[in-house]
């Protein structure tokens, strides 16, 4: 009887334990650890835009950070994870264009700018005066405005454009720019004046793709 009893009170209890809920995961990450890691994901997610995908797709990457940030606050399970914000944005680019659509969408461009010489900013870098009167055509990025009517882009040289509304130009994202080649002016930089290249406004196309791949070959 006694054995009985104690088979009983066994199963009992085992049956007890059964019914409990499983123990939490240990928290391997402190709030202080999703933080940094949140702030990462966003620093790249600002990084990317122009290269991995277009500034459109930036919010994409970004609530890709919220939400793993949101995870690792509640349960500290994992840090985040920026590549994977970054993979989720290209992941939601638009196909690419063919090449007679970005052909006809160069040659659109130049005839309605009337561009006579599409050039890098390197070459018009290394010598502005060869284009000097001309109508050129080139891919850049905004960098910053050193006046209301005046910009400075920057992919590999620094390029000086006047004649334009400068509110209009934000973030880094790639674009094509229609200038009128003047020449070379000194401008005011944070670690002193330099002489770039110089040039009016005439046209500009924004990309929607990373890189400008809807545009260029």
């Amino acid at each position: 009887m006694r054995v009985l009893a104690a088979i009983l009170v066994l199963c009992t209890t085992t049956q007890t334990v059964l019914a409990q809920d499983p123990p939490a995961p240990a928290v391997r990450y402190s709030q202080e650890d999703c933080m940094r890691s949140g702030m990462a994901c966003m620093g790249l997610c600002a990084q990317q835009q122009g290269f991995s995908y277009d500034a459109a797709r930036r919010p994409v990457c970004e609530a890709s950070c919220r939400e793993q940030f949101n995870a690792c606050r509640e349960t500290g399970a994992d840090l985040v994870d920026p590549y994977r914000a970054v993979h989720q944005a290209k992941a939601d680019a638009p196909e690419r264009p063919s090449k007679a659509e970005r052909k006809a969408l160069r040659d659109k461009f130049a005839s309605q700018f009337g561009i006579e010489k599409w050039v890098r900013d390197e070459e018009l870098g290394a010598n502005p005066f060869v284009y000097r009167g001309k109508v050129v055509a080139l891919p850049t990025r905004f960098a910053w405005a050193p006046s209301e009517d005046e910009a400075v882009f920057f992919h590999r040289r620094d390029i000086l454009v006047s004649g334009l509304s400068s509110e209009g130009f934000k973030g880094a994202s790639f674009l094509v720019l229609a200038i009128r080649v003047l020449g070379a002016k000194a401008v005011k930089f944070s670690g002193g004046p330099a002489t770039i290249s110089h040039g009016e406004f005439v046209g500009v196309y924004h990309c929607t793709h990373a890189g400008c791949t809807e545009f260029f070959d």
